[in-house]
C-alpha cells in the first residue's frame, strides 16, 4: 500500500481524492461494487483527461496511485467500465 501524503501538503484536486477515498470505501462496505472501475472513472472527471491517460497518472503521481491501490492493465479496466454500464435487468 502506498503512504498517503499529509493533507495539508495537498493540492485541490488531490484533497478531492481524499474526501472521495472516504466516500467508496463506505460504498463498497454496503454494496458488492468494483470500486477500482469507479475510482479511475472519478479521475477522468477530476483530472479532467482521457480514461487511458488515467495509467500515465498512476505512474507519476503517489496520491493517484494511493487513491487507485492496486494497478491492472488498461484493457482489463476497460473490460471492468465495460461490465458496470451493463443494464442489470437485461440478464
Amino acid at each position: 500500500m502506498v503512504p498517503r501524503p499529509p493533507p495539508r501538503e495537498l493540492g485541490g484536486r488531490h484533497k478531492t481524492l481524499l474526501k472521495l477515498n472516504y466516500v467508496l470505501s463506505t460504498f463498497a462496505a454496503f454494496l458488492n461494487v468494483d470500486t477500482l472501475t469507479l475510482r479511475a472513472l472519478i479521475l477522468t472527471v477530476v483530472w479532467q483527461c482521457s480514461y487511458m491517460d488515467v495509467w500515465g497518472y498512476y505512474e507519476h503521481d503517489q496520491m493517484v496511485r494511493w487513491f487507485l491501490g492496486r494497478p491492472l492493465s488498461k484493457s482489463e479496466l476497460h473490460r471492468r467500465a465495460k461490465r458496470l454500464g451493463l443494464n442489470p435487468f437485461s440478464r
